[in-house]
């Protein structure tokens, strides 16, 4: 991974972001998610950006199972993913924050951390170690995605 560190990773509008960038910048968000006690499970609910992309790998550099949650999805969809799963952070842009805070309201003996791209301290990414995430066991769950098929309320499929 050492030769590759400075080779494009992200590439997003006219911004490129190195693996090495890339490596800093989830566990710049990492470290911002591990403030709240025991995370088992981190939702995403955001636009594409490099942001999601840091979330993600900041979930996963935690330990983290990863639940992203389909931006177009209204508030009582992803009310719905939420009562299943129950994740205790929920990473989301200044644009979707308030559809979020919406779906949670509606479900009942929930509550959540809310973690909003804005509020995630990149500032000492100068700091941060480039390391490389662990592997997790062949047999860990890394993602939930949700997926309604043909029939029904979604599906929460778990992905190794």
């Amino acid at each position: 991974m050492i030769e590759n560190r400075n080779k494009v990773a992200v590439r997003y509008r006219n911004v490129d972001y190195t693996y090495e960038q890339l490596l800093k910048l989830s566990a710049c968000y990492a470290r911002h998610f591990s403030t709240q006690p025991d995370v088992d499970k981190v939702a995403i609910f955001a636009e594409n950006s490099p942001e999601w992309v840091f979330a993600f790998y900041g979930a996963v550099r935690n330990g983290s199972v990863v639940v992203p949650i389909d931006v177009l999805s209204t508030p009582k969809e992803i009310a719905y993913i939420l009562n299943d799963c129950r994740p205790e952070i929920v990473f989301t842009s200044p644009s979707k924050k308030s559809t979020l805070e919406q779906a949670i309201s509606m479900v009942n003996d929930y509550s959540c951390a809310v973690i909003v791209s804005d509020d995630v301290d990149n500032s000492l990414i100068a700091e941060m170690p480039a390391l490389p995430i662990e592997n997790r066991p062949l047999d860990d769950t890394l993602l939930i995605i949700y997926t309604s098929g043909t029939t029904g309320s979604p599906k929460g499929v778990m992905l190794t």
